[in-house]
């Protein structure tokens, strides 16, 4: 048996004759086409790879086919010819964020079409555009509960019945409200607190006006931590 094989150019193309001598005839090793890894990643495209083997044959053509996950097939036009073995890339436009998609290499020769195997990648949903690090530290606050009593002057004492001591100076804003809501701005004070001991509000204008007066509460703040100890009522 002799095989005849004949290359020539004909209008611009390559082509090949395959022929037999004896009534035998040499079949030529089919080309193969494996699947590679998606790369280039992005939350909306990606660049598939084909690698080819064309085997015997001296030329094939290439493409892929890919869909979302469980969806319909779509299929890349048009087929690329190749003339060579080794990789072949597609980049592949217009994902969705967040989707997982499944593709596969194509490689068709003789009127045939082999498939290489099935790959996935999942686009990444897009950042925040940024990143925070940090420690959170714990706020210290002097644990402390509170009276207010009316002096004969107008003033208001506040009277730390118990709790911590607090280190001086440390700053406060004490204000007086009623039901109809706060009827003083806040008054800043740095005075040292401790168990049994008072500190003496200034707010004879409001007694005065009658805004404020018995049955009214005075709300604390600590200013350093920001807490705010529930309202303390005038007796």
């Amino acid at each position: 048996m002799v095989l005849l094989l004949a290359v020539g150019i004909l209008g611009g193309g390559l082509y090949y004759l395959k022929g037999r001598v004896g009534g035998g005839e040499e079949n030529l090793t089919p080309p193969s086409v494996q699947t590679g890894m998606a790369t280039g990643v992005t939350g909306t495209s990606a660049v598939l790879i084909a690698t080819l083997d064309l085997g015997g044959y001296g030329s094939a053509e290439v493409s892929f086919k890919w869909r979302e996950a469980g969806g319909n097939w779509n299929y890349v036009e048009p087929w690329l010819r190749v003339y060579s073995g080794g990789s072949r890339r597609y980049t592949l436009t217009g994902l969705t964020p967040g989707k997982t998609y499944e593709f596969q290499a194509l490689l068709r020769f003789d009127g045939k079409v082999v498939e290489g195997n099935v790959r996935s990648f999942t686009t990444p949903l897009p950042t925040t555009g940024f990143s925070m690090t940090g420690t959170i530290r714990g706020v210290y606050f002097p644990r402390m509960s509170f009276s207010a009593s009316l002096t004969p002057e107008g003033k208001v004492r506040l009277y730390v019945v118990s709790g911590e001591t607090t280190l001086a100076p440390e700053n406060w804003e004490w204000r007086a409200e009623n039901e109809d809501g706060p009827v003083t701005p806040f008054l800043p004070g740095q005075e040292a607190l401790s168990p049994g001991g008072s500190v003496l509000l200034d707010l004879r204008s409001q007694v005065q006006a009658g805004s404020v007066g018995r049955g009214d509460r005075i709300r604390i703040r600590h200013l350093p931590s920001g807490f705010s100890y529930p309202g303390v009522t005038i007796s």
